[in-house]
Order: C-alpha cells, then sequence, then structure tokens
C-alpha cells in the first residue's frame, strides 16, 4: 500500500495537478503584474497565460512563441486594414474578410499562429473612438506579459521537461512490453480476463509510444533530435518492431501440439518469458533514470539456447506440430534482435568509451 506521503507526492507531481498549479500561478502573476504596472487590458494578459500553460516546459515554451508571433501577427494586420481600407461598416467587413484570408493562409502552414485572428478581428472591430494604434500596443503588450508569465511559470514551478516526458512514456512502453514478454508460451490462457489484460497492455502501449513522438517533438532538448545519442523517433519505431514480434508471438495457436509438447514448450519458454521481462524492466529504469541499459548478450544467449531445445523438441514431432515450433524459434529470434535494436543504442556512448 502506497504511503500517505508518496501519494501525495504523486498526486502533486502529476500532470492534471502540476498544470493546474502552473495555470493558476500564471493567470494570477499576470493579473497582479498588470495591475502593478498600472497597464490597461489586464484580461487579455489573463487570458494568454490560461491558454499558454501547457502539459510541459517544452509544449509550453513552443506555445508562447506562437502566441508572441500571433500577438505581432494579429495586430501588424488589423492594423494594416483598418488604415488601408478605412473604417466604417463595409470597410469593416471588407478588413474582417482581408485579415481572416491572410491569416488563415498562413495559420495552415504554422497552426500556432491562429490566436493572431483573434487578435486582428477584435482590434478592427474595437477600434472606434479609441486610437487604433495605441489600443493595439497596449493589447499586444498585455499578451505578451501574459505568455511570458506562463513561460516563467511552467519553468519554475514543478518543472517536467518534454524530453523527461519522453523517457517516462518510453520507459512505460517497455515495461508493458515486458509484461508481454512475460506472457509467451501461455497462448493457452484464453479466459475473458486474461483477454482483455491484453488489450489493455497493447492500448498502453500503443498510447504511450504515441506520447514519446509528441513530447519529442516538443522537446528542445537535443536527445530528442539524434543530437546527442539515439533520437526518440529511433528508440519508438525499435520499441515497435518488439511489440509486434511480441504479439505475433503471443498469438501462435499451441493447440495443434500434444499436450506433453506443450508442456515441454512452456518449460522452456517459461525461464526466457521471465528473464525477458526483467530485462526490458532493466532497460526501462536505464532511460527512466539516464542510466547505461544491461547489455543484451545474456539474453541472446539464453534465447539461442531454448531455439536449440526447440529445434531438438521438433525433431521427434510429426510435421504437423513441428511448424508451430520452427515459428516459435522464428520469433525469438526476432525478439533477440529487436531487443538488440533497443539496448544498444543507449549504450552507444558508453560502447564508444570501452572501445
Amino acid at each position: 500500500m502506497q504511503s500517505p506521503s508518496r501519494f501525495l507526492a504523486a498526486a502533486v507531481h502529476g500532470d492534471p495537478v502540476r498544470r493546474a498549479v502552473q495555470t493558476t500561478v500564471a493567470a494570477v502573476g499576470s493579473y497582479a503584474l498588470m495591475t502593478v504596472l498600472g497597464l490597461p487590458q489586464a484580461s487579455w494578459a489573463v487570458i494568454s497565460a490560461l491558454f499558454v500553460t501547457q502539459i510541459n516546459v517544452g509544449a509550453t515554451f513552443n506555445s508562447v512563441i506562437y502566441r508572441l508571433a500571433s500577438a505581432v501577427l494579429g495586430t501588424a494586420t488589423g492594423l494594416g486594414c483598418v488604415y488601408l481600407i478605412g473604417q466604417g461598416p463595409w470597410q469593416t467587413a471588407l478588413s474582417l474578410a482581408v485579415a481572416a484570408f491572410i491569416i488563415d493562409a498562413l495559420s495552415g502552414r504554422w497552426p500556432g499562429l491562429r490566436f493572431a485572428a483573434v487578435v486582428a478581428g477584435i482590434l478592427i472591430m474595437s477600434h472606434q473612438g479609441n486610437d487604433p494604434l495605441t489600443t493595439a500596443l497596449l493589447r499586444a503588450l498585455a499578451i505578451t506579459i501574459g505568455a511570458l508569465v506562463a513561460g516563467l511559470a511552467a519553468l519554475l514551478i514543478l518543472p517536467v521537461p518534454a524530453h523527461r516526458r519522453a523517457q517516462h512514456h518510453l520507459a512505460e512502453a517497455l515495461r508493458q512490453c515486458g509484461s508481454l514478454m512475460a506472457r509467451l508460451g501461455q497462448q493457452d490462457r484464453k479466459d475473458d480476463d486474461e483477454e482483455q489484460r491484453r488489450r489493455d497492455i497493447h492500448t498502453a502501449i500503443r498510447d504511450n509510444l504515441q506520447s514519446v513522438i509528441a513530447n519529442s517533438r516538443q522537446s528542445r532538448h537535443p536527445h530528442a533530435r539524434n543530437g546527442d545519442g539515439p533520437g526518440y523517433e529511433t528508440l519508438t519505431e525499435a520499441v515497435q518492431r518488439l511489440w509486434h514480434t511480441l504479439d505475433m508471438a503471443c498469438s501462435i495457436d499451441l493447440h495443434p501440439l500434444s499436450e506433453r509438447a506443450r508442456a515441454t514448450l512452456s518449460g522452456t519458454l517459461a525461464p526466457i518469458a521471465a528473464e525477458g521481462c526483467a530485462h526490458l524492466h532493466r532497460i526501462a529504469d536505464a532511460v527512466e533514470q539516464d542510466g547505461i541499459p544491461p547489455r543484451p548478450e545474456g539474453l541472446q544467449e539464453d534465447l539461442g539456447t531454448a531455439r536449440q531445445r526447440l529445434g531438438n523438441l521438433g525433431s521427434a514431432l510429426p510435421d504437423d506440430e513441428k511448424a508451430q515450433l520452427i515459428a516459435v524459434g522464428l520469433i525469438l529470434r526476432e525478439v533477440g534482435t529487436n531487443m538488440y535494436a533497443i539496448a544498444e543504442p543507449l549504450r552507444g556512448n558508453d560502447n564508444a568509451g570501452g572501445g
């Protein structure tokens, strides 16, 4: 049972609570700063802070950049339309059309610029009776303050860099692959609970791998882009290949085998499944802790021994049963290849240093 202190720490550092704290601080901080500086348009600063805060530091910083760019683009477009097209009902309608066309065309290439349409549209429709330049600059300043305060909150309050989120999800995907590995040789278990558990494992692997890619693309850390060791996309592809291999392994129908052959096969695969699961968990721990994963050679030798035992067993079986063992042997070889493809890139710096 989890202790209250660990439960509280997990809750506070969990994504929903952590983001809520950052968003709250960003909103209140933006309002307070606007009030202290005596600036108008405080609502724009607060709204900017609320929408800029994201799930990790990298995503928040990307959002800050796009929010500032949107403020500049929206202000420039809105002012250009007001001064060049003029004022009045029909001029306002034309200005809105021109601004919407320009900004939508740009945001089709850079979706983060969509907020510029809001800035430009409100500037065009609300400038009557005011100096449009002053109004636009004050609004842009408020948006900038809100975005910068949100970025500062993400950096200082319970920060989680995007590449750390990617590491966490990659480690979780490896652990779930370990859960599949542990089920090798148990294909005859067809109860509903086990089937649901396998579906849950597949869903967890898929979701975690998608999160690895999403977080790595938000990250500015060099490791996320192949600048320092293997990139996350490379590792994700390797884990995905292992996942598909293990899925095939768990899908092989062992019922054509005799009861004695199934028992021998299960006895051969059980230690491999347990060691493979433990090996994947050790790799996952190394990924999450910036450590060096274990060498795969020991597991490779165990897989080779298992394939040899399967070959000996198959030589004494009729042809219709032998095919199942050949398939299992080929899959074990592929599992070994996949394990190597995951572990060795992560050990790259260690191997270079030792060579």
